[in-house]
């Protein structure tokens, strides 16, 4: 193994370490991007694993954050949001699809995957559409 890819898996362990938390990726067949339709998918497993939940918005929100990024009165609405997951908590990527299922535990959300952006580090990003009814 190169020094780079045993520094990135370093870094990785910090990252998650730090900021990851439990994510559940749950097959589903016949599903929607924002709706409810389909069901569970039992021929492909469930994956619990840890990830980083990302919403590039939240930093532009509240009295301070607004004014610290020159939107005075202005509250941003994060609309993109993803999971940062490393390849080998992943696995093979091409194992999930669009309208897939993924469950936050700790924040008791439910997403739709909408697509999956390959990396060159080894961290996929899953991005995510929010399912506004229990699944």
């Amino acid at each position: 193994m190169s020094i780079w890819r045993a520094l990135e898996q370093q870094m990785d362990a910090i990252v998650d370490g730090e900021f990851a938390e439990p994510v559940e990726l749950h097959p589903w067949s016949g599903g929607q991007q924002a709706g409810n339709k389909g069901q569970p998918d039992p021929s492909r497993p469930v994956l619990y694993a840890n990830a980083v939940y990302v919403v590039p918005g939240a930093r532009a929100t509240g009295e301070a954050g607004t004014r610290a990024a020159g939107q005075s009165q202005a509250t941003q609405v994060p609309s993109e949001q993803w999971i940062a997951i490393t390849e080998t908590q992943l696995g093979n990527p091409g194992n999930w699809r669009m309208y897939d299922r993924v469950y936050l535990p700790e924040r008791g959300t439910w997403h739709t995957i909408s697509f999956i952006t390959p990396s060159a580090t080894g961290r996929f990003n899953v991005n995510l559409i929010r399912l506004q009814e229990p699944v």
